[in-house]
């Protein structure tokens, strides 16, 4: 069963309406607005899980820290590292390569949104230690 336990929440408007997408993976929205605005599909690391489900232009509260429920798009087993698909739903971590140009040379990225800490399948609600971080391994 999902839970939640001691999240740190932070307000920001919501660029587009979330209003069915409670516990997905919420994106900084980069459309060149001088408004920092959050959006669901996006690029980089999630920045937290949406708690509510505002209408464009409203306040979302989104948890970016504490044990949070968050929607899994694949089959999630406990103690397994979290990424964000673009669409917002929690997957399992993998590393991305990205050629950086050089002959040879690599870098791999690992982009950590946390640990799960209940199990889950495709579609469920399971509860995630959300914590990011980010680690790069540069390879020649």
């Amino acid at each position: 069963m999902a839970y939640e336990y001691k999240v740190e929440n932070a307000t920001f408007i919501s660029s587009i309406d979330l209003n069915t997408a409670a516990h997905l993976h919420m994106f900084v929205d980069l459309a060149g607005t001088n408004a920092f605005k959050i959006t669901l599909a996006g690029s980089g690391a999630g920045i937290g899980v949406l708690q509510n489900r505002p209408l464009a232009g409203e306040h979302a509260t989104v948890a970016v820290r504490g044990h949070v429920k968050a929607n899994a798009g694949a089959t999630i087993t406990v103690g397994q590292f979290i990424t964000a698909a673009l669409s917002g739903y929690a997957l399992g971590a993998s590393e991305f390569p990205t050629n950086t140009g050089s002959a040879g040379t690599f870098i791999t990225e690992l982009v950590v949104l946390g640990q799960a800490l209940t199990a889950a399948a495709s579609g469920s609600v399971f509860t995630m230690d959300f914590n990011p971080r980010f680690t790069q391994v540069v390879s020649a």
